[in-house]
């Protein structure tokens, strides 16, 4: 337990050092954009660029990263008990909040569930909306007896959401904005990997990832 916490803190040491020295070359560069405006076009879109890359795909394929919701493996085993009404009342209350519009399809509940999703989790459902011809699918878990999103599935929405606020910030036409946008989300992407749930035995965590 030990040395899977200490290995987990140096990641995260590591990427505060990649965010604290990306945002230093960025500053530096619009500087010299704004000193040698013609010699460093080229130098401040390449580094602009080189930052796009590092916040849309970096240390995400770390093995502390939360795998991504999807719907469940035939491997997985599906509750002997049928969902109740009240069960389904919860699910759509639950997407309401997420995915307004219509229920196209609530799957089969399972048994157990990612142990990032905590000890207090022991069933998931794959539950579709849709709403403007647009399908969306969200994971519910059922965690202290109550259908919720879990720790993961809300992890991947605030991801989601970042990376479309990384796209609408790559539309910036004000280089200086642009820079200072970005130096602003390399900190949100930083913080949104510290807070990521996490498996407190990772070995446990690599035989969930392909059970769920």
């Amino acid at each position: 337990m030990k040395t899977s916490r200490c290995a987990r803190y140096m990641s995260l040491r590591q990427l505060v050092t990649v965010a604290f020295v990306s945002a230093l070359l960025l500053a530096a560069n619009v500087r010299a954009a704004d000193v040698y405006p013609e010699q460093a076009a080229e130098r401040t879109a390449q580094a602009e660029a080189a930052m796009i890359r590092r916040l849309s795909r970096t240390h995400l394929k770390q093995r502390w990263r939360p795998d991504r919701p999807k719907r469940p493996s035939t491997l997985r085993r599906v509750r002997e008990e049928n969902i109740s009404d009240q069960e389904v009342r919860e699910i759509r209350a639950v997407m309401l909040q997420y995915y307004p519009g219509t229920i196209v399809n609530i799957g089969a509940v399972t048994e157990g569930c990612h142990c990032a999703d905590g000890p207090a989790c022991n069933n998931q459902v794959w539950v579709v909306a849709d709403r403007d011809q647009v399908s969306n699918g969200l994971r519910l878990s059922r965690i202290g007896g109550a259908w919720m999103i879990g720790p993961v599935q809300e992890w991947w929405l605030e991801y989601e959401a970042y990376q479309r606020r990384l796209l609408e910030a790559r539309k910036i036409p004000d280089r200086e904005e642009r820079g200072r946008r970005y130096q602003a989300l390399t900190e949100e992407q930083t913080q949104l990997l510290m807070w990521a749930p996490q498996c407190d035995d990772p070995r446990q965590a690599q035989r969930d990832s392909w059970r769920y």
